[in-house]
């Protein structure tokens, strides 16, 4: 059979004419390869499609585009006789369209969206409900949609359904889903009849759903915790509820004791896990209030690092997912954290509710903790008042003295009678630092301090003061004081400073306060800056011929005619064995060069006196007069001044020396 190259309209009615364009006298009788030329290029050879259907009888259907009219046509043709064939064409760009629209809603829609027939068969659903679901879109068409809810739920949704074929309104109803991934999801959905066909759009509200039950364990819980006292306290019964509260699969429960820094769990709920997991010492909180932190549970359990193949096992055999630390503190001091364990691929949802329920913990654990510690407090401060060494005294919560002791009446003078319900910051006439002091105790910190305190007689006597809140039924009733004298261990104090910073044979200052002195010297840009550096001559002969003790006078001798001869101002520093260095703010040259003459006359009139050996020193100066110049330049110029004194223009004085060391010596040998 050959190729069909061509078919030729017959008749048109005028419909066809409308709907297409196409008039009878421009298409009846003629080939239509001639009235439509691009009739066989298209999606569809539409003279091999009749052709076929001429030919072969029966008949066909056909959706399809007209570009060029922008339409779509539903073509349906048959075939009477034999090389013949009749075509309907209907315009159904407006059906075309809303479909078009619908599966557009159905892809963007974030809820859920199916259809379903008459007998609750799905006919169509999305991506979003699918995966509510767990199941792909393509395997839901033609289940049973009640076949996905909860069995509890099944009946009274299937009857909401029926009415809603019957009377045609919308319906609106909260059912669980079943969920193959997620478990049981609530679904709030929204309904309506079209064409004997229900439309279902769902919302997932599981989350509001939880949120509410928290909510109303966290308001029964709290009820309950306003009714608790320390006789009754219960830890287990708290884990317990954040376990529920949480969703966790474990829960556990640490107290934090500030005397060792340790935690301690004292509590735990869920199915058997190993202690260690509440046992870590947790290397930081994320944030600083009572909050959560979520760590992978790897991170929490297991501080070292771990393979992944043993993490995967870990992973089963702990039947956990992620780890959250909350932290339970008031007014800034830690008390303890709750561990909770997730069960895997659950995530941590109720991150408020647990801040709220920790918070409430740590209100109800300080309370209870602070009646225990009043009965405490109140025995261990009356024996410490009574038999303590330290002088001690308390204050009520305006700050008067309620009481002291013996050794405070020792320490200070004061006797019970004279300073009862005097404010405390009168006993001692320091108004302003015991106004703080004692506002800080009575706001509850615990304070520790060294100060001075005035006793009666108006004598300061240093002490190391430490200080607290004394708490009744859970409240700042008042405050203590305990002194310790440390007036021996400050005076120590002050000679090994002064042994810091002065050389113990001459009492000047030691090159450590030199160094110093001088770079504060010189940031205070007090030019012109003068120096003067000092060579005792003969020191090691005198060490040498005389001994030690005679080299020793020398050197006191030489300080001593230096400073004796330098103003107030200046500052005198023993750098070495035998050097001295003077430092002279606001002063020139011409200033320096008198005051060494000073020193030479001082010299002179000691050397007058009768003495084992003469007084000889090379004196070197110079001047630093701006920023320009360092005082480590001015220093080592003094320096080589000095030596050049001591080397050019004092050999007759290194002789006389030496004549007074023979003769010493002589006289030392002469026999009595």
């Amino acid at each position: 059979m050959g190729k069909a190259i061509d078919y030729e309209v017959l008749e048109i009615n005028p419909a066809f004419e409308i709907l297409t364009g196409l008039k009878a006298q421009e298409i009846v009788g003629k080939p239509i390869t001639r009235v439509l030329p691009d009739v066989r290029n298209g999606s569809v050879d539409w003279v091999e499609f009749f052709a076929d259907l001429a030919l072969k009888g029966g008949s066909r259907e056909y959706t399809h585009y007209w570009e060029p009219l922008d339409i779509w046509f539903r073509v349906k043709a048959f075939s009477f006789q034999k090389g013949y064939f009749v075509i309907y064409i209907s315009d159904i760009s407006r059906e075309v369209q809303q479909i078009q629209e619908l599966d557009t809603i159905f892809k963007v829609s974030p809820g859920g969206i199916c259809i379903l027939d008459r007998k609750g068969r799905i006919l169509k659903v999305n991506k979003a409900l699918a995966k509510l679901l767990g199941i792909a879109p393509n395997e839901l068409v033609g289940q049973v949609y009640l076949d996905f809810i909860h069995e509890e739920d099944r009946k009274f949704a299937g009857e909401i359904l029926a009415n809603l074929l019957f009377d045609g309104n919308e319906a609106n109803f909260v059912s669980r889903l079943r969920s193959y991934e997620e478990g049981c999801r609530y679904i709030d959905w929204r309904c309506l009849v079209d064409g004997g066909r229900i439309f279902m759009a769902a919302r997932d509200i599981t989350d509001r759903i939880e949120e509410q039950e928290v909510t109303d364990k966290l308001v029964e819980c709290s009820e309950e915790f306003l009714q608790l006292t320390a006789a009754d306290f219960e830890y287990q019964k708290i884990v317990d509820y954040l376990k529920d509260i949480a969703g966790a699969a474990y829960a556990g429960f640490r107290l934090f004791d500030p005397e060792t820094g340790q935690f301690k769990t004292v509590a735990s709920a869920g199915e058997a896990i190993n202690t260690a997991v509440f046992d870590h010492k947790p290397a930081r909180y994320r944030t600083d209030g009572n909050v959560v932190t979520v760590y992978p549970g790897s991170e929490l359990m297991f501080r070292a690092a771990v393979s992944e193949v043993a993490l995967e096992h870990l992973g089963h055999d702990f039947a956990a997912g992620e780890a959250v630390l909350a932290k339970l503190s008031v007014n800034g001091r830690l008390i303890g954290d709750f561990t909770l364990l997730m069960p895997p691929g659950k995530p941590f949802k109720h991150k408020s509710a647990v801040e709220i329920f920790t918070r409430q913990v740590g209100l109800l654990i300080a309370r209870t903790q602070a009646e225990k510690e009043v009965s405490t407090q109140k025995a261990y401060f009356e024996a410490l008042f009574l038999n303590t060494t330290d002088a001690m005294l308390y204050f009520d919560e305006e700050a008067r003295v309620y009481k002291i002791n013996e050794q405070f009446t020792e320490l200070f003078g004061y006797r019970q009678e004279e300073i009862q319900g005097v404010k405390i910051h009168s006993v001692f006439l320091s108004t302003e630092e015991h106004e703080l002091l004692a506002h800080r105790i009575l706001s509850g910190e615990t304070v520790f301090i060294e100060t001075v305190r005035k006793a009666k007689s108006g004598k300061g006597i240093p002490v190391y003061v430490k200080g607290g809140p004394v708490y009744i039924d859970g409240k700042i009733k008042g405050g203590y004081a305990v002194y310790t004298d440390i007036s021996e261990r400050k005076a120590y104090e002050e000679q090994l400073k002064h042994l810091s910073l002065h050389d113990q044979l001459t009492g000047l200052y030691n090159r450590n306060f030199f160094e110093t002195q001088i770079k504060v010297i010189e940031k205070s840009k007090r030019y012109p800056i003068s120096l003067i550096i000092f060579d005792v001559d003969g020191l090691k002969l005198v060490n040498d011929t005389l001994g030690h003790s005679q080299g020793d006078q020398l050197l006191q001798l030489a300080a001593d005619i230096i400073s004796r001869s330098l103003r107030g101002s200046d500052f005198l520093a023993r750098i070495g064995g035998d050097e001295f260095v003077a430092i002279l703010p606001e002063t020139d040259e011409e200033t320096a060069r008198k005051i060494v003459k000073r020193i030479r006359e001082n010299i002179a009139k000691a050397n007058e006196e009768k003495r084992p050996f003469p007084v000889s020193i090379s004196i070197g100066t110079a001047t630093a007069f701006n920023h320009e110049t360092s005082l480590q330049e001015t220093l080592k110029k003094a320096d080589e001044r000095m030596y050049h004194e001591k080397l050019v223009e004092k050999k007759a004085t290194r002789s006389e020396m030496l004549a007074f060391l023979l003769n010493a010596l002589a006289e030392l040998k002469r026999p009595d």
